[in-house]
């Protein structure tokens, strides 16, 4: 048989056994089903199996004989055909599939980030906010756990840089004293509350709401993508904000 074209089963779409049937069809022109199991090696009951995907997509022909049913390879130059028909019909639905799009961006998008570096990517997405970041914060037990060389070499100096106000609600304790000393430098507004168990940090930045964890093993992040979430948080954020002494 002759050999397969490399880019025949990337630009068909065809397992390794497809195409050499297929191949098989062209060069016996008509042949049965034993035949072209003879020219492609490739068992009979496996090209049962998917000899009727084939003739659906146009790439195999079936015509009855008598009692036996003979199969031809399409030809190649038709294949340009098919295609086009197909990317026909696919325009004429992408309406209909961007009006389902439309309706669904009403729901939120939840993205699950696992481990340290899934942590970070959220952290980084934190930077596309177009004013400032609103947070709650279990800083001390972030201390412990993050990188600080990420904080100090990647993610503060490109959030001063873009100019973005880190405002944080946090759990008091000696770090956040000594860390407050220096946050102004850094674009960093905070307040501290006593007695409160912040277990998980949420940042509110346009209409995204982030959720790190970082205790329990692997620390992990929930992005929540959707406008009300994030509008009726920066609304609790706020008010709690203003009742807090400076």
């Amino acid at each position: 048989m002759a050999s397969i074209p490399k880019n025949l089963l990337k630009s068909l779409n065809l397992t390794d056994t497809q195409a050499a049937v297929y191949v098989a069809a062209l060069e016996l022109g008509q042949a049965t089903i034993q035949a072209l199991s003879r020219k492609s090696n490739v068992p009979r009951a496996s090209i049962y199996r998917f000899i009727n995907e084939l003739r659906e997509r146009q790439l195999i022909t079936e015509v009855k004989k008598g009692a036996r049913t003979i199969y031809s390879g399409a030809d190649p130059e038709q294949l340009i055909e098919i295609e086009q028909m197909r990317l026909s019909d696919l325009r004429r639905v992408v309406p209909e599939l961007k009006a389902i799009q439309n309706r669904s961006t009403k729901k939120p998008r939840v993205k699950f980030f696992d481990g340290l570096d899934g942590v970070k990517s959220v952290y980084m997405d934190t930077l596309t906010a177009e004013r400032e970041i609103l947070s709650f914060s279990d800083f001390t037990t972030e201390l412990q756990v993050m990188d600080q060389r990420f904080y100090d070499e990647i993610y503060i100096p490109e959030r001063r840089r873009r100019n973005i106000m880190y405002r944080a609600i946090l759990k008091d304790s000696p770090e956040v004293a000594a860390y407050q000393k220096h946050a102004m430098k850094n674009l960093v507004e905070s307040k501290a509350i006593p007695n409160i168990d912040i277990a998980t940090e949420i940042d509110i930045y346009n209409n995204k709401v982030a959720l790190m964890s970082f205790r329990g093993g692997s620390p992990y992040a929930v992005m929540i993508e959707d406008e009300s979430l994030a509008r009726t948080l920066r609304a609790i954020w706020k008010k709690l904000w203003e009742r807090l002494p400076e």
